[in-house]
């Protein structure tokens, strides 16, 4: 079972383009806000909806930038599970080779039947124990959909399935 999270180049554009935003209206809303320019708006009313507006973008896309890092944060837990299972599939695929060798004598089978099975709990406690935000990363069967732009729907990134051992299919 392969994982991979891909990144597009629409999403590194994506994130590029809203730090610069952030940046340039960072620097207006200060010069603004400095009150060289509007002061009230009897000084200038003009000033003042420009002001107004740009503080609105700007709180917009903080919100935007808040939402990104989330997801990126979500898509490192998910990562660094992901890295966790594949380590005890490994672990798992190495016993199971160990025990198919003819010179293993019944005990030592019993053994390695025992560390298959330690190693599967390990992965079912992975499973139940991957979240983010109370929301199980890894013990589902649906696919995992990110926003990437508030003005596009929602894409599918990848389709999950639960990592439960019971769940988990042989490939011959």
């Amino acid at each position: 079972m392969t994982y991979s999270i891909r990144f597009s180049s629409d999403t590194m554009r994506f994130g590029r383009d809203m730090s610069q935003r952030l940046s340039t209206l960072n620097v207006t809303f200060r010069k603004i806000s400095s009150g060289l320019r509007v002061i009230r708006a009897a000084d200038d009313t003009a000033g003042l909806s420009i002001a107004t507006r740009l503080e609105s973008q700007l709180k917009e896309t903080q919100v935007e930038m808040r939402g990104t890092r989330d997801q990126l944060s979500m898509l490192q837990t998910l990562d660094s599970s992901l890295a966790a299972a594949q380590e005890r599939l490994l672990q798992m695929r190495e016993v199971a080779n160990k025990a198919a060798n003819d010179t293993h004598s019944f005990i030592d089978r019993q053994a390695l039947t025992e560390e298959f099975m330690d190693l599967m709990q390990a992965l079912d406690e992975i499973a139940e124990n991957s979240e983010f935000n109370g929301q199980k990363l890894l013990d589902r069967n649906e696919p995992l959909t990110l926003s990437l732009d508030t003005d596009r729907p929602p894409e599918k990134l990848l389709t999950r399935t639960s990592l439960r051992p019971e769940k988990l299919g042989r490939q011959s």
